[in-house]
């Protein structure tokens, strides 16, 4: 699907490989042998039994790539609806599609190991709560229905018709508004798809498709109430598809199909009086026919046992009571049954599985993420037999979880750690990839492993303090990289690394202050590294401290120097004034920042230089200019960053260009993203706004280079080959939404 070419490109693959959630909107997949499509906001595929089953800078084509521009798949945290899958490009393997409610929903393309690439296909946007994969023009291929509703209720449903590559048209129908689930299904037994919108207010309506994938409103009107989600089952055996309406805060309603897509004028049962947000239809006693399962706002989930003639009864279970917006069925543990996931909005989903008789038991499979789910789907993404599963949350990361074949579900992508302040990456397990560390201002820090292509696992964590900043270097002079840990409030630590990843706690305490930032350097040139601890404490200011180390990776109970008293947020080594030996900057936040310069024996004096007074957040040394020295970069929070260029004698001068007008940047980070030889900028912004990419002329004048990526208040960024593939890839540290990497597709 996507053209590699040399061209810089950022795709998303973590904390929100999905905006997705589907608070009970209609899902859709694959046509079964029954002819229905699409169940309930979340869609289940797979043999499950439920019976439901250029120089021009316009991106008016999303795949014509641009030299040196980033492109953002991710759009921007939205309240995503629904997440559904299919095989959309007809490759054989299940495609996701993200829908969003205010944004453009987005589609990404399965690899067929069960990761995703964007596809740089957008499909409506304005209010969209749900969609339905069909073939609904006869062609082969799955098409798309949008159901939509703005917050007028205006916005009209759309209709977009596939190529057979998954490239999707606009077929300018509007079958209906209000909308906030569809369902697709031959009601009519005339071949082809017809269509159900479940409305919010409003009478449901039936479209009938004519054949060729063009929609004709039959005119009835079923109910008139809030309606959550609708699905189809032949729930009385006589070969058509019936219907079944969830209502929130009515009775679900239970609609006869007389097997011409006549539905009557009433339903023939009502069922309950919660607040129901998804139903779904399966056989989960076995017995040949369809029952419901009924998630519930606020309530306990239900389910209701078909007596084979299209009545249901309650069975007496309640399944939980966290509001559940979103509920699927499958065989997640390959015993030949229907079992459950409910997605839940007040607490991590939850699993529940069937002991063949219809009957659910929670065995307190445990998630990461505790974000607020609005929507579920599964399906057997990575090829191997099972069936995943795809969360997509409200406030959090969006995940998939890869089945190990038993039920039993380990996140592969998208990290729901949020409240991220520090990410670093390095080979901590000596396999010759980058690995990553998330440091968190609240919680444990995470160590996560690379598998070689960009793909990470949780493997342990350390520290459980008010992170803020942390370091990688091989301070013990055994070959692997050992982890410093700087804390706000309590001591600094140290931990050590086996040679496999594996990190061990040290007794080292170093410090008691509010650390924002560390780096490590050999100052005294005797061959080990040696560490910078900047800190900050409020108006005072706190020294910032120089700790040496012995070459064990022993830094003594005191640090042997003590520089200025500022309100440190970041540190940098380097050799500035080309003596041969590591001097230090400075960036202060509401003082002038600062230069420190090196005697080559590891003290420190201060050059007298002040650079700016913008309430510095953070700064990067890097030689922008090509003139072989180490020039500044500084983020500012409240003001536009600065580029300092340095005479070559560590003396800086403003360049006067001002990056970013009030962007309240956290972070920057130089490297060259687009491969022509120079230092490019990226900027993290930390006030929930856009990250930044600004391209270097080679002559270290940046310019914005209009693309924005994320807009997750970024505490910190950092680039790496992540993906192995020779090129530099982002990965930015969020408050408010689990952290992100950015894929590189230069090479």
């Amino acid at each position: 699907m996507l053209k590699r070419i040399s061209h810089v490109i950022f795709i998303t693959i973590l904390s929100t490989l999905l905006f997705a959630c589907g608070g009970g909107g209609g899902g859709g997949g694959p046509a079964t042998d029954d002819g229905l499509v699409g169940n309930s906001g979340s869609t289940t595929t797979g043999d499950d039994g439920s019976g439901d089953n250029g120089d021009d800078t316009s991106l008016t084509n999303p795949r014509t790539y641009l030299a040196g521009k980033f492109l953002n798949p991710m759009m921007r945290v939205a309240d995503t609806s629904s997440v559904t899958l299919g095989d959309i490009d007809g490759d054989g393997d299940l495609d996701l599609l993200v829908v969003n409610d205010g944004e453009a929903n987005t589609i990404w393309i399965n690899n067929g190991t069960g990761n995703f690439i964007y596809s740089y296909e957008t499909f409506s946007g304005a209010g969209t709560t749900s969609v339905a994969l069909g073939d609904i023009d006869g062609d082969g291929d799955l098409d798309l229905v949008v159901g939509n509703i703005d917050d007028n209720g205006f916005d009209f449903n759309a209709v977009w018709l596939n190529n057979g590559e998954g490239v999707f048209t606009y077929a300018f129908q509007t079958p209906g508004n209000r909308t906030v689930s569809v369902v697709l299904g031959d009601i009519d037994g005339d071949g082809d798809l017809d269509l159900i919108a479940g409305n919010y207010y409003r009478p449901n309506t039936i479209w009938i498709n004519d054949g060729t994938g063009n929609f004709i409103d039959s005119g009835q009107a079923l109910g008139d109430g809030r309606t959550e989600s609708v699905t189809l089952g032949d729930i009385d055996a006589d070969d058509d598809l019936d219907l079944i309406v969830g209502n929130y805060n009515q009775p679900n309603t239970v609609w006869r199909n007389d097997g011409e897509g006549d539905f009557g004028f009433a339903p023939i049962q009502t069922l309950g009086n919660a607040s129901t947000e998804s139903i779904t239809l399966g056989d989960i006693d076995a017995d040949g026919d369809l029952d419901l399962v009924v998630g519930n706002d606020g309530q306990p989930n239900t389910i209701w046992h078909n007596d084979g003639m299209g009545n249901f009864n309650d069975s007496g279970q309640t399944l939980g009571n966290e509001s559940t917006f979103s509920i699927t069925l499958g065989d997640i543990d390959a015993d030949g049954d229907l079992d459950m996931v409910a997605g839940n909005y007040s607490r991590s989903r939850t699993i529940w599985i069937n002991d063949s008789t219809g009957y659910f038991t929670n065995p307190d499979q445990v998630f990461v993420d505790t974000a607020l789910t609005r929507s579920v789907a599964l399906g057997d993404i990575d090829g191997d037999g099972d069936l995943d599963l795809v969360v997509g949350n409200n406030g959090g990361a969006n995940t998939i979880s890869i089945n190990n074949g038993e039920g039993n579900f380990t996140n592969t992508k998208g990290y729901g750690f949020t409240e991220t302040q520090s990410v670093i990456l390095g080979d901590i397990d000596a396999d010759g990839d980058l690995d990553m560390i998330l440091g968190r201002i609240h919680g444990l820090n995470i160590i996560l492993l690379n598998n070689g292509e960009g793909n990470f696992s949780s493997t342990m964590s350390v520290d459980s303090s008010t992170t803020w900043s942390m370091t990688l270097g091989d301070i013990d002079g055994d070959g692997d990289l050992d982890l410093v840990v700087g804390n706000a409030g309590v001591p600094n630590t140290i931990w050590r690394n086996d040679g496999e990843g594996i990190f061990r706690s040290t007794p080292q305490e170093l410090g008691n202050a509010y650390t924002t930032s560390l780096a490590l350097g050999d100052i005294d040139n005797d061959g080990d590294l040696d560490l910078v601890a900047g800190n900050n404490a409020g108006t005072g200011g706190n020294a910032d401290t120089i700790w040496r180390n012995d070459g064990t990776g022993d830094f003594g109970s005191s640090p042997i120097q003590l520089l200025g008293s500022s309100n440190t947020m970041s540190v940098a080594f380097g050799d500035i004034d080309s003596d041969g030996d590591l001097d230090l900057v400075v960036g202060n936040g509401g003082q002038p920042n600062t230069v420190w310069r090196n005697d080559g024996t590891g003290n420190f004096s201060d050059s007298g230089q002040t650079l700016g007074n913008e309430s510095t957040f953070s700064i990067t040394l890097g030689d922008v200019d090509n003139d072989s020295d180490l020039d500044l970069v500084v983020g500012n929070r409240t003001q536009p960053n600065t580029v300092w260029r340095n005479d070559g004698e560590g003396n800086f001068n403003d360049s006067n260009q001002m990056l970013g007008r009030g962007k309240s940047t956290g972070t920057v980070a130089l490297g060259d993203v687009d491969a022509d030889g120079d230092l490019d900028l990226v900027m993290g912004n930390n006030v929930i706004r856009p990250n930044i990419i600004w391209f270097n002329d080679g002559m270290g004048n940046f310019r914005d280079s209009g693309q924005t990526l994320g807009n997750e208040a970024a505490q910190y960024l950092t680039l790496g080959d992540i993906d192995g593939d020779g090129d530099l890839d982002l990965v930015t540290g969020n408050i408010y939404q689990g952290s992100q990497i950015y894929i590189n597709l230069s090479n």
